[in-house]
């Protein structure tokens, strides 16, 4: 069996790479958890949940598996800030 110069055998190195070029093809999710939401938002969970309160982040969509933020809501909201942080138009 022929290795690359990393010592990593040819055959594993061709389906890691396969597996990585198959996850850059596939779309992100449209609905994010909590937890994705957090990371994505770069926001605490407290924080979320005072705009949800407050009516200044995006709702969540209630599932089977438990609620979920669509991603282009949260594309728009990420938006707005920065319009705002910017000093243009909030939107």
């Amino acid at each position: 069996m022929s290795k690359t110069p990393s010592g990593i055998p040819d055959p594993v190195l061709g389906r890691v790479v396969a597996d990585l070029l198959e996850a850059l093809r596939t779309p992100p999710p449209e609905l994010l958890d909590l937890r994705a939401t957090l990371s994505f938002t770069s926001q605490s969970r407290a924080s979320v949940y005072r705009g949800l309160a407050a009516g200044t982040f995006p709702p969540s969509v209630s599932t089977p598996s438990g609620n979920r933020w669509r991603r282009s809501e949260l594309l728009k909201w990420i938006e707005r800030l920065g319009r705002r942080r910017r000093g243009g138009p909030a939107g």
